[in-house]
């Protein structure tokens, strides 16, 4: 089975939790100061952030930075009504399309490999990959809290796959955004979650645990040991460092003697399009979505520059941290030896 979070809808077009919590910032920063949204521009500057979390640092009223509350605290100050969160919600995730990831989940769940899918999510673009692959809609089980029944049913009958979607659909009524709302999630729902935890293994990725309802379901999954059969897999980012909560889970689960680990990725697409070339079934089977798998070594082409722009030379830059992605640029221009023959760099004494 696969649980997925907010940063696999990324690729999507959809934005992350952690990009919604920097806009309900700006928003409520803008609001109280007067200012237009257009004031605060790049919300992914350092030295922007740093400006917005110390406003909201003074007030003593707001979670800390990178504390798991802030989503929740953030989007209800942000959106009072429930209606106008609904409507946020609606505006996002109807610009998402399925990414290559998308299709490799189906493919996945095409070959039987993957029997279920999870997820805290409200797009439809799992479910529109799979439509694509498995070639309509019949051949997926769809559930949310309202109508977790159907997760049962199709458990109970062994009729793969299925996919259940633990926060609700964006079109549904009860859309689970804020703290009270969180606490009060559906039981019925989380139970099969458990039980289905029980019985097979999972892989979760870009879900950052923020959700204490879906950790605490997790956890009672372990059942002594007896829990995820089929391993715990926690897939991460290089540069990013879990939650205490998520750490907790992997630490106790381990205890338990099951085979619990976390795997450090690039991006979910990435992720997915390894596994489809690794497995054997699946090899042969992505040449049937080979457009939709980005290929790792793509064609680009120079941009031309439209106006007289001063150029910044320099002999030296700091190297203080590493990228997370290598890029190959093939040029003409003959190489090192041939630049450094007809030059001779100046000397300083």
């Amino acid at each position: 089975m696969w649980l997925l979070g907010a940063g696999a809808s990324r690729a999507a077009g959809i934005k992350t939790a952690d990009d919604m919590i920097w806009e309900f910032k700006r928003k409520l920063y803008c609001s109280e100061r007067k200012q237009p949204l257009s004031s605060i521009s790049d919300l992914g500057d350092a030295g922007v952030r740093r400006k917005l979390q110390a406003h909201f640092d003074a007030t003593r009223t707001f979670p800390a930075d990178g504390n798991e509350e802030e989503y929740t605290a953030y989007f209800e100050i942000t959106y009072l009504l429930a209606r106008d969160r609904r409507a946020y919600i609606d505006a996002e995730v109807k610009i998402g399309t399925p990414s290559c990831g998308r299709f490799g989940l189906a493919l996945l769940m095409k070959t039987g490999i993957c029997h279920a899918a999870w997820t805290t999510n409200f797009d439809r673009t799992v479910e529109d990959a799979t439509y694509k692959v498995l070639g309509g809609s019949g051949s997926l089980a769809v559930a949310d809290l309202g109508d977790p029944q159907k997760m049962l049913q199709a458990w109970s009958e062994g009729r793969w796959p299925v996919y259940g979607k633990l926060h609700g659909d964006y079109h549904s009524e009860r859309l689970k955004n804020v703290a009270e709302e969180f606490r009060n999630q559906d039981a019925e729902m989380r139970g099969c979650l458990i039980d289905a935890c029980r019985s097979k293994g999972l892989a979760i990725v870009g879900y950052s645990g923020r959700d204490a309802s879906i950790m605490e379901a997790l956890e009672a999954a372990f059942q002594e040991g007896k829990g995820f059969p089929g391993a715990l897999f926690w897939f991460k980012r290089f540069q990013d460092v879990p939650y205490q909560a998520v750490r907790d889970l992997i630490t106790k689960a381990r205890g338990l003697g099951i085979d619990a680990h976390f795997v450090e990725v690039e991006t979910f697409d990435e992720l997915f399009a390894d596994i489809l070339r690794f497995l054997p079934d699946t090899e042969r089977e992505a040449a049937t979505i080979a457009g939709e798998i980005r290929p790792r070594l793509a064609k680009g082409t120079s941009r031309t520059s439209v106006a007289n722009t001063p150029a910044i030379r320099t002999n030296a830059l700091p190297v203080i941290s590493f990228p997370a992605i290598c890029r190959l640029v093939v040029c003409d221009i003959g190489g090192w030896r041939k630049f450094k023959l007809p030059f001779k760099l100046p000397v300083r004494i």
